[in-house]
This record gives C-alpha cells, structure tokens and sequence, in this order.
C-alpha cells in the first residue's frame, strides 16, 4: 500500500450551491441529516503538495502519514494525509423565508498523528449583486464545536476582515480506519432579498483550509 502524504494548506474551492424556490415548499433544502460526501464519494485526496484547489459554484434559484508517528526524519507537513470534500452545497427554499442551510460534510484523516485543521480564507470568485449583505459560516460539530465566519452581512470574508476564531483538532487515524471532522454552513440571505423567478444566481466561491500535523507527543 502507497503512504499518502499530504499538505499544509488546502484551497477548498466549494461549490456553493444555493437551491430556491419562488412557491412556497413544507422541506428545507437540506436538513441536518444529509451527507454531502463520504470517503469514497464526492472527496478529493490532498498528496505530496502544498496547496490543492477546488470548484466552488453556486446555484440560487427556483429551486500516510500511516507510519510510526515518532519517526523524526519527514517534515511536519508530509505528516497531513487526509481527504476533503470536493464540492460542498448550501442551498434555500422559499419556505426558508431567506435560511440557507447545507448537507454535512466531512474531513477525513488518515495519519497517524493528530492533523489541526483552520479554515483560514474565503474569497468571491463571482457573486451576484443581489447577495451582497449574504451572511454565511461554516460549523464545525465534531470532533468539537467550532463556528467560523465566512461572509458577513456588511460584505467582509474570511481573511479579508473576518478572521478564524481557531482550529480543530482530528484525531490520528489510519488508511482503513479515519478519523473524521464534521462541519455544515449555514446563513441568512439579506433582508429584502426576492427569488428569483427565471435564471438563477450562480455565485462562486473559494474556501481555504489550511492544515498542520500535530507533533508526536500528541498521539501517544
């Protein structure tokens, strides 16, 4: 079996998907349950680089580190082995009255040390003007609860004045056996915002995660 080596930081670029209906529905686009993506579905492997990319589009309308932890030799970054989401949805339905909610997602770790995961960015790739005042954040509920702001009503984003209130910690895990971090996105449209009843908006985003294995003191 290969040992997947994997990276710092990762640019998690997420296909926001905002999914809204002008007739009024008795469902929420998603409910707390849904899961946007498992191990072998809808996940993208992070390995042997720095940084990795992914699409973020949006959609608003009617609708190794396998080895011995203590190993001194590789540096600390070639510890990080874990997997992301390749996209991620949020999505609202007119009965949302401007909610947005998304699926749950997860982060799965398959090294043997400890990996601290940060979301450190959030940049527009292109958004419409009607979602300017959107506010979004991203939850972690496992392995602890952790609210991060993505985007705020006056139009700030993460790491361009919004910054990260911290990190989460994934437990060391194994190729067969992950250990996994669990987080959603939730918001609010901005007040007064219309569906629309034709084409709809299709923002885009990029959302960055940066990664660091824990030393090895932390996984005894």
């Amino acid at each position: 079996m290969t040992t997947n080596r994997k990276l710092l930081s990762a640019f998690l670029m997420l296909g926001l998907v905002a999914v809204i209906a002008m007739t009024p529905l008795a469902a929420y686009a998603w409910d707390s349950g849904s899961e946007g993506n498992s191990e072998n579905d809808n996940s993208t492997g992070i390995q042997g680089t720095s940084d990795g990319k992914t699409a973020v589009e949006g959609w608003i309308g009617t609708f190794d580190g396998e080895e011995n932890p203590n190993r001194p030799d590789p540096p600390t970054e070639s510890w990080v082995n874990v997997k992301i989401p390749t996209t991620a949805l949020f999505g609202s339905l007119a009965s949302d009255e401007g909610a947005v909610y998304s699926p749950v997602y997860r982060i799965y770790n398959h090294s043997s040390r400890g990996v601290s995961v940060t979301p450190t960015g959030f940049t527009k790739v292109s958004e419409p003007a009607e979602l300017a005042g959107m506010t979004l954040n991203l939850s972690f509920a496992s392995p602890n609860s952790l609210t991060v702001p993505l985007r705020s009503a006056d139009d700030a984003f993460l790491g361009a004045g919004l910054t990260s209130p911290g990190s989460i910690v994934i437990g060391a895990g194994s190729e067969s056996a992950p250990q996994t971090a669990v987080f959603s996105m939730s918001g609010q449209l901005p007040e007064g915002f219309s569906y629309p009843s034709d084409a709809p908006h299709q923002p885009k985003y990029s959302l960055v995660f940066s990664f660091a294995a824990e030393p090895p003191s932390a996984v005894q």
